[in-house]
């Protein structure tokens, strides 16, 4: 088999160097591509020689993500008409306070640091201004829901005296809200914006290299070398594919582009119906934000909160994440044998040695990554040598090599990509600033606690509840940092460990992308596959359910995060592993063979009973378990003896 191709997508670089567009296109193509090469040339010198001023340092990194925002997403369609020129006077207006507000602070950054608590009229102005120019950047990105909420809080913090129950508090003045919000680090340029400056651009820059490098392509031919010719074997290749692409690229529908317009046509091809192909895609690139050692930016965020080394976040991550994986492969497998589907004929596959050989020595990047990190060393500069890494491993070899031209598509698809992160994070900022000057996020975990009864399980299922909610309209990192101002101290005070309070509400943030009826990557996963979006969303989301029990989990057994004794941490593992397995065969209604619906209620009601670790549970869950195993090898068998009887018979 020919190696895969990818499909060729037009970029700001390609409009900049082409001779066919307006002259005002390329103008703006040039205006974009400058600011992503200062952008990423900036936090590269941050990432090796130390970032500069803090504050200093987030606002240029926001100011200058919130230009490319609104010279990327104009506010109406830039056309010839009236309304178009509207739209680019207002697009080039805010880009000009956005410039205005950053020199501003930067003019004097050291007097207006010293004006915290005593702010001046221009304070006043320039911090108002910059709100409002995330709120914009915010509806343009994100969308409306969170531009509401954000006005929900600063609402909220200025009249809390006009509100009832436990949102009543002493009201905050606009320059006081200001003060925290826009001045210190507890607002706009606290946590998340600290992170998305420090480390989440070098990891984007990293993951630009690798995938203008093609690895993408490589790591997908690798995965179909490995598993194409076992039962089902595309939609394998896609969940390794997908994993691997997904923790280097930290955007689900990205993802889903990339590697499904590989492996969904393979998946239709050996006879996957459409909608599961896609689902099985979405499924896995939802995945890649959980998995080690590169996830989501709300991973970073975490680490920061919870004051730990990223290292530790990671590999407490590692279990339930290979368990996630581990269920969409069971998954993929029992729909191959309910379906009766084999996989590709070994012609029809890539040459393993071959593809190790063009591009295998791209993992060498992620090694040195990894290898920093363990040695103790900061995330930004693990992230910076892994760029250093990767970039002079792409240019080993023809079929890795970067262009001229690439070089710009790297510059650029890193800044672009860090918009979505940055706004977000800014947003969320605003809201933490909120609850840091109202004290509602005191009052809000009160309320919960209150509503559950001081009952665990209770709290576990609203806080849940409120993280898929919030999803429909919000980002992964929007809706995490959200909960933890919110609902992570109430999870705590009831005697959650930080650490799965903040994974709790992480997890959950995650899978609010594949919960339907707004289910992003699995509605692209469908475009792609030409599949009935709603029912792409709706099998996904059943494909994934292990997203939304190992959050149970590990609440309840932090031997997941390799907390404990091997034995304990082993005897976890291998009761959550059969959990899974018991969980994926009810879903799917197959194990041996296909299963009955008291199989399947079996199999569902003994995955619970292993969710909850102890050996009550456990002993329940496999009484409940071993006979339908047993029961569906006997029956399987003498079908398939009776089935070879038949046919020696015939013969």
């Amino acid at each position: 088999m020919s190696a895969l191709r990818p499909e060729k997508q037009i970029t700001w670089t390609d409009i900049f160097l082409s001779e066919r567009e307006p002259a005002g296109m390329s103008l703006l193509a040039g205006s974009v591509l400058a600011i992503a090469v200062f952008l990423n040339l900036y936090h590269l010198y941050a990432g090796y020689f130390g970032p500069p001023d803090a504050h200093n340092f987030r606002s240029i990194h926001l100011s200058a993500l919130l230009i490319i925002t609104f010279l990327t997403k104009p506010f109406t369609k830039r056309s010839g008409t009236a309304l178009g020129m509207v739209g680019l006077f207002v697009d080039l207006a805010l880009v000009l306070l956005a410039i205005a507000c950053q020199v501003y602070v930067s003019y004097d950054i050291i007097s207006f640091a010293q004006r915290l608590g005593d702010l001046n009229q221009y304070d006043i102005v320039a911090g108002t201004i910059t709100i409002v120019l995330v709120l914009e950047a915010t509806r343009r990105v994100v969308g409306w829901p969170m531009v509401i909420i954000c006005v929900v809080f600063l609402v909220h913090t200025i009249y809390s005296d006009r509100f009832f129950g436990f949102l009543f508090g002493p009201p905050t003045s606009w320059g006081g809200m200001l003060d925290i919000v826009f001045l210190q680090e507890h607002g706009l340029y606290g946590i998340p914006i600290m992170v998305s400056a420090s480390y989440i651009m070098l990891f984007l820059i990293f993951g630009a290299i690798l995938i203008e490098s093609r690895a993408g392509l490589f790591f997908t031919n690798i995965a179909l070398a490995l598993t194409g010719r076992q039962t089902g074997g595309p939609a394998k290749a896609a969940v390794v594919a997908s994993g691997i692409m997904g923790t280097l690229s930290g955007a689900a529908v990205a993802n889903v582009v990339m590697t499904g317009s590989f492996t969904i046509p393979l998946m239709k091809r050996i006879g996957y119906r459409s909608w599961f192909a896609a689902a099985v895609e979405a499924a896995a690139s939802s995945g890649g934000l959980i998995m080690p050692p590169i996830m989501g930016a709300a991973a970073f965020i975490m680490a920061m909160f919870l004051e730990i080394p990223y290292l530790e976040v990671a590999l407490a991550g590692l279990i339930p994440a290979v368990l996630y994986f581990f269920s969409l492969f069971l998954g993929t497998h029992f729909e191959a044998k309910r379906l009766g589907l084999k996989g590709l004929p070994k012609k029809d596959l890539p040459d393993l040695k071959t593809e190790v050989k063009k591009g295998g020595h791209l993992f060498l990047s992620i090694i040195m990554l990894i290898f920093f990190l363990v040695l103790g060393r900061s995330v930004g500069m693990a992230a910076f040598w892994g760029i250093i890494s990767v970039f002079f491993l792409a240019f080993i070899r023809d079929e890795t090599r970067p262009s001229p031209v690439g070089l710009l598509r790297i510059f650029e698809r890193s800044a672009t990509t860090a918009v979505s992160v940055a706004i977000s994070c800014a947003s969320a900022g605003i809201v933490i600033g909120c609850v840091f000057c109202s004290g509602v996020g005191v009052k809000f975990s009160g309320a919960i606690i209150a509503l559950a009864h001081g009952q665990l399980w209770i709290a576990l299922i609203l806080t849940m509840l409120a993280c898929l909610i919030l999803g429909t309209g919000l980002t992964v990192t929007a809706v995490y940092v959200t909960m933890v101002a919110l609902t992570v101290p109430a999870l705590i005070q009831l005697g959650v460990s930080p650490l799965a309070a903040h994974f709790f509400c992480f997890y959950f943030g995650v899978a609010s992308g594949l919960t339907p009826p707004v289910c992003i990557p699995a509605y692209v996963a469908a475009g792609v596959a030409n599949a009935p979006p709603m029912k792409t969303g709706v099998t996904a989301f059943f494909l994934g359910i292990a997203k939304y029990l190992l959050p149970y989990m590990f609440v309840f057994s932090e031997e997941l995060f390799l907390i404990g004794t091997f034995t304990s941490v082993l005897i976890a593992v291998i009761s959550a592993s059969i959990g899974i397995v018991s969980l994926s065969a009810g879903v799917s209604g197959y194990f041996f063979g296909p299963c009955n619906i008291l199989e399947r209620g079996a199999f569902l009601t003994a995955s619970l009973f292993l969710i909850r670790p102890g050996q009550l549970t456990d002993v329940v869950g496999l009484i409940l378990l071993v006979p339908v195993v047993v029961f569906q090898w006997h029956r399987n068998r003498d079908i398939s003896g009776a089935h070879s009887r038949e046919t020696s018979t015939k013969h």
